[in-house]
């Protein structure tokens, strides 16, 4: 009766009812969320290029003595690392929902054979609480993987809001490392050419 008056208040007022949600394709969902992965590993792949492309043009900055070139090669790597902290954050969460997705659908299959199995049962006479109750327990175990699931995505959203970043003075110092290293080493080449001779 409540619904009838809802339907002939919200008519009167102009309002129409929301559709009915459409049941959701878990292949299709599948497919898509592969194809966002797909895409995402590319985009993985091409920042990874860049960021080391950045970092020699940095090193390469800091070796020439070009301050202001690396200060600015030094903040397109950070910019870079945090593109690709970002797409790796959100290739596991898309896993994730995959993950889900497929956990749900053995869920469900289980489901229904217990249903079948509880049919059985209550023809042959067996005791029926005892069926509700295990079903009951896996109902609940799928809640709390629904939880757990909900949980988890929650913390990797918070993780992903803090920044990720290699500080300048960090790179700086890992570059100059490297360099002094090369320059050790060419020293030592030089040296075995003079000894050659």
């Amino acid at each position: 009766m409540m619904d009838k008056i809802k339907g002939f208040v919200n008519k009167s007022l102009g309002k129409s009812e929301p559709p009915a949600p459409q049941p959701i394709d878990k292949q299709k969902t599948i497919r898509k969320i592969e194809f966002a992965i797909a895409k995402l590993d590319g985009k993985e792949k091409t920042l990874n290029k860049q960021l080391q492309q950045t970092r020699e043009a940095a090193k390469t900055a800091l070796k020439k003595g070009d301050d202001k070139g690396y200060k600015s090669h030094s903040r397109r790597f950070q910019m870079l690392k945090k593109q690709l902290d970002t797409t790796n954050g959100m290739q596991e969460k898309y896993s994730k929902m995959k993950d889900t997705i497929d956990l749900q659908e053995n869920v469900s299959e289980i489901m229904e054979i217990g249903e079948s199995l509880t049919d059985i049962q209550k023809n042959l006479g067996i005791d029926i609480d005892e069926i509700e109750q295990v079903a009951g327990n896996i109902r609940t175990s799928m809640e709390e993987v629904d939880k757990a699931s909900e949980l988890f995505n929650t913390s990797m959203d918070v993780a992903m809001s803090g920044s990720v970043e290699l500080d300048n003075d960090e790179l700086q110092d890992e570059l100059l490392a490297e360099i002094q290293s090369e320059q050790g080493m060419n020293e030592f080449a030089d040296m075995d050419e003079e000894l050659v001779e």
